[in-house]
């Protein structure tokens, strides 16, 4: 194995011109750029990415108040997840999430024939994909310790107030 390996690192470095054992090498210099790319921006003709992109961005060049995904899943989901136990909790399968995703990441709807709840816990399992791949979260950090009290209230009423007055 060693030999293999030995004889292999002969052969680059010969192709290479490097006679002598010692790597000759020559830098060439990188060409300036001023841009700045942002991780997950763009995608085909400059929209950026659904997946793993930021929600601004996205909602800035698609012109749309809410993300198609999270429209269509959620109808999805109140049409037919909501007597479905452990919608979020249970994994759907790999491959339909995958292929929503991809479908979505190219401006379809892929839930817009759903007529039954088949494949719930896949809707269920892209949209927890999307919200989890965003590049910023939905609920900004800064505020988890206000929302983790808000969380330990018994009055429902008296939470949704307070969620709402945290949002604004």
């Amino acid at each position: 194995r060693i030999s293999r390996l030995q004889a292999k690192y002969e052969n680059i470095r010969e192709s290479l011109g490097d006679q002598s054992g010692t790597m000759m090498t020559t830098t060439l210099p990188r060409p300036i750029t001023n841009t700045r790319r942002r991780i997950g921006r763009t995608l085909i003709g400059g929209q950026p990415k659904l997946f793993g992109g930021s929600l601004e961005e996205y909602l800035e060049s698609s012109h749309q108040d809410i993300p198609q995904i999270i429209k269509s899943c959620v109808r999805i989901i109140n049409l037919y997840g909501l007597h479905h136990q452990g919608i979020f909790r249970v994994s759907g399968s790999q491959v339909e999430i995958n292929n929503f995703r991809e479908a979505f990441e190219k401006g379809e709807d892929p839930l817009a024939d759903i007529t039954d709840a088949n494949d719930i816990n896949s809707v269920a399992g892209v949209l927890k994909l999307y919200l989890r791949e965003l590049r910023e979260p939905v609920f900004s950090v800064q505020y988890f310790d206000q929302f983790m009290e808000l969380a330990k209230m018994e009055s429902k009423h008296e939470f949704v107030v307070k969620v709402r007055e945290l949002v604004k």
